[in-house]
């Protein structure tokens, strides 16, 4: 039968199925133009989406001291902030104009317009918004705005504008599982002597923090928090998130934060935290990039030290558009930007080189950002290199990663019940452990500046005097660079003891300690008396005389250097109350107090180094009993033994590495102290 095609067009379709024409009613040429019209370019083209707005300037004001743009930027910039800065910056560089906030009447103008601002980003001038792209058209004509971009783009190295001043105005801690991964780089050690990242302020950015509820996390020093994904102060997950949202971002904190005594004890579980959640598992957007910059601008502000980023950014969605390898050069990527400000500005960056396999230039952003702590991984305590690791050298031909870390099997909480553990691989585990590091190096010594800081821990690494692109300068030690930069001191102990006060500390340096004071404020008098030593504790008994509260000092040398503890200001204390370093135990101490605060004998202190598999004191030669016993630097009691007259060679007994107190009581009350370095 013959066909007319045009009454079929008009009124009919061919059903490939069934091999028939199918009639449409009449009308449908109406149906299809309005479908059409719906899927035109012009209805597409209202699809809401994501922008970066720039701005031009930031409002009318003038940038000089005392004026009101000058104001915002100081209410920005927490205490801390302006004192970790003044560490790298010279006094008229610490607040610039890049710190004054984005002009207020313009983002309010932007939500007028019909966009959502999401969050703004001051050091570079911009804010990102939601909304279609017609008001993103009408944006761009708007006076005060430079650009509109997606955040699909790639953000291209702006122009840089110098925004500087006029130049007119010039215990005891049982690590269950834990003990590999902090024992590696030598915090055991430091926590032994009470560097637990006390006083130190730590930023996590990741995907989410689900802190609140786990037995090992609930009790952390959190002092702020942010979503940058659904704009609120809540971390954990909530409606709107992925399953498993959280889950990575609460594995790395409990790698640092973790407290939970024979399963987990995390690098520095006595710090205080900023947490801020940029990553959506769900996609790879470049909105994250910016989230991350503008989760950084917001931590230096509040005074973070170190911040630990244990993510990476090299492919994203299709519908984004994707970074080239050149990008990949420390000066092009969003974060890597951010990361350099931030540095620059006095902060510590620490990044994971990422899990992209064993290739050369393997590392992305920010990992290769030039002052990035770029951080890979190591198998075990072999330092065998796992294959996932990501290798240098960068596209510009800079050595990375910096330093690594235990990154298989490492001991983290998982979100499956309050109690729930477990091991996760990867250098987003690894990365933790630096971060960690770091925060017990500014604890010791809070004056180092982020070189100094990478100088001290990759100069002591397993491989500095070989490194390589897959562990760059190797697995550091630690407590050897904190020793090394200078003698390093736990926050103080005060006990109360009837009467009098119990004052003193711990300490540890390169070599012996020769001589340490108490120096002390008490109703309007000055004081100072010597510290008695008991292996690395040292302390005075101080007469109360009444007094409640009490501000003092610590002075310590070593024969080559000199110590003030704390390195500026005083400690304060209620003469009534027991002061412990985070963590310690009363009944640690206890034993040695007593026994140490009443001992009118000689007391002599000695320094010693023992190979583990020929551990043998050798004494001199005393025809007297002598009692020995071996403490741990958290002054545990490890092993007591009776030495007969005459004997002058003693077994010590100790199977681990590490540092330990040996101490001899003769009869005619002579004591002498050994402070043995087992290796």
């Amino acid at each position: 039968m013959a066909v007319n095609s045009s009454n079929h067009h008009a009124l009919s379709r061919y059903d490939l199925r069934t091999s028939q024409w199918i009639h449409l009613p009449r009308g449908w040429w109406f149906v299809l133009s309005i479908l059409l019209e719906l899927h035109s370019p012009d209805a597409t083209s209202q699809i809401v989406g994501t922008y970066r707005v720039f701005f031009r300037d930031k409002g009318p004001g003038v940038f000089l001291p005392g004026s009101i743009l000058y104001q915002a930027a100081e209410q920005n910039l927490d205490r801390r902030a302006r004192a970790r800065r003044a560490k790298v910056l010279s006094p008229d560089s610490i607040i610039t104009f890049s710190d004054a906030p984005v002009y207020g009447p313009y983002l309010d103008d932007l939500t007028r317009s019909g966009a959502r601002v999401l969050f703004t980003l001051r050091w570079r001038n911009y804010a990102v918004v939601e909304c279609d792209s017609v008001t993103a058209s009408i944006l761009r004509t708007k006076q005060y705005i430079a650009s509109v971009e997606p955040t699909s783009a790639v953000l291209r190295p702006q122009t840089h504008i110098q925004w500087w001043r006029s130049n007119a105005l010039s215990p005891s801690y049982n690590y269950g599982a834990s003990l590999e991964q902090i024992g590696m780089v030598g915090l055991s050690t430091l926590h032994a002597l009470g560097i637990t990242g006390e006083n130190t302020l730590i930023g996590l950015i990741d995907t989410g923090f689900r802190w609140r509820t786990h037995e090992a996390l609930r009790n952390s020093r959190v002092v702020a928090e942010y979503d940058f994904i659904q704009l609120d102060s809540i971390t954990a997950n909530q409606d709107g998130d992925h399953v498993n949202q959280d889950s990575h971002g609460t594995a790395v904190f409990s790698v640092i934060a973790g407290w939970y005594p024979d399963s987990l004890i995390g690098g520095a579980p006595c710090a205080s935290f900023v947490l801020a959640k940029t990553e959506n598992v769900a996609s790879e957007r470049r909105i994250e990039e910016d989230a991350l910059a503008a989760a950084i601008e917001w931590m230096e502000a509040q005074g973070v030290e170190v911040v630990n980023i244990s993510l990476g950014y090299s492919t994203f969605d299709s519908t984004e558009v994707q970074y080239v390898a050149q990008d990949f050069n420390g000066r092009t990527t969003i974060a890597s930007v951010a990361v350099e400000e931030a540095v620059r500005r006095g902060m510590v960056c620490v990044v994971a080189a990422g899990n992209n396999g064993d290739a050369p230039t393997t590392i992305y952003s920010p990992g290769e950002a030039p002052h990035a702590l770029t951080v890979g991984a190591v198998a075990n305590t072999q330092l065998d290199i796992p294959r996932f690791t990501s290798r240098g050298p960068t596209v510009d031909g800079r050595l990375k990663p910096d330093l690594a870390a235990l990154g298989v099997n490492v001991r983290t909480t998982t979100n499956a019940s309050p109690l729930g553990f477990g091991l996760a691989s990867g250098t987003s585990m690894a990365t933790p452990i630096i971060t960690s590091c770091v925060a017990a190096l500014l604890q010791a010594h809070p004056e180092l500046t982020p070189s100094l800081l990478r100088e001290l821990l990759t100069t002591g690494a397993s491989h500095s005097h070989d490194p390589n692109t897959a562990v760059g300068y190797g697995v550091p030690d630690v407590y050897r660079s904190a020793i090394e930069w200078g003698i390093v001191c736990s926050p103080p102990i005060v006990i109360p003891r009837g009467d009098s006060v119990f004052i003193g500390l711990a300490a540890a340096s390169i070599v012996p300690v020769t001589s340490a004071e108490l120096r002390w404020s008490l109703r309007q008098s000055f004081g100072e008396m010597p510290l008695r030593s008991a292996g690395s504790l040292m302390f005075a008994l101080l007469p109360r005389q009444g007094v409640d509260s009490l501000v003092f000092w610590f002075t310590l040398t070593d024969g080559q250097r000199t110590k003030r503890h704390p390195t500026s200001g005083t400690f304060y204390a209620r003469t009534s109350d027991t002061l412990l370093p985070c963590g310690w135990q009363l009944q640690d101490v206890s034993a040695i107090v007593d026994r140490s605060a009443t001992d009118k004998s000689r007391n002599f202190t000695m320094t010693l180094a023992l190979p583990i598999d020929q551990p043998y004191l050798i004494l001199p030669q005393r025809w007297q009993r002598a009692r020995c016993s071996v403490f741990d630097l958290q002054l545990r009691n490890r092993w007591t033994d009776i030495i007969s007259p005459g004997e002058r060679v003693v077994r010590i007994p100790i199977d681990q590495r590490g540092t330990f107190i040996v101490r001899i009581e003769y009869d005619d009350g002579t004591i002498v102290s050994y402070f043995l370095m087992m290796y």
